[in-house]
């Protein structure tokens, strides 16, 4: 699996690459990630997690379109060969995956960190 979703400390978030402002949405949104994936060197590239929104739907959807762009740019391009969205807050990370295999896991066995289900 090429896209990733991690826990991690606020130094390593820190030095991701930063979410879009608040208020970036829909089309914009995807056009970020996609440009920046563009821009980014190396072989596995680190995104800050979008931060909780009111309402919870309006979280869902926003990390539904930051997902769906970093797989439509990993089914066309070789690089990177890892993309990891990196999370502080446990909440945001399980919301994450919630959204990963409501869109992408066609089986079971495609699920992302499955074990992590509480």
């Amino acid at each position: 699996m090429r896209l990733s979703v991690i826990m991690e400390n606020e130094e390593v978030y820190n030095a991701a690459i930063p979410a879009p402002a608040p208020g970036v949405e829909g089309q914009a949104c995807y056009d970020y990630y996609t440009e920046q994936l563009k821009a980014a060197n190396g072989d596995c590239v680190n995104f800050q997690s979008v931060q909780k929104q009111d309402p919870p739907s309006k979280s869902f959807f926003l990390m539904g379109v930051v997902e769906t762009a970093i797989m439509d740019y990993l089914r066309e391009h070789e690089s990177p060969e890892q993309v990891r969205i990196i999370c502080t807050d446990p909440e945001v990370a399980r919301l994450y995956k919630v959204v990963y295999n409501f869109n992408f896991a066609i089986s079971k066995a495609d699920r992302m960190m499955e074990d992590d289900w509480h």
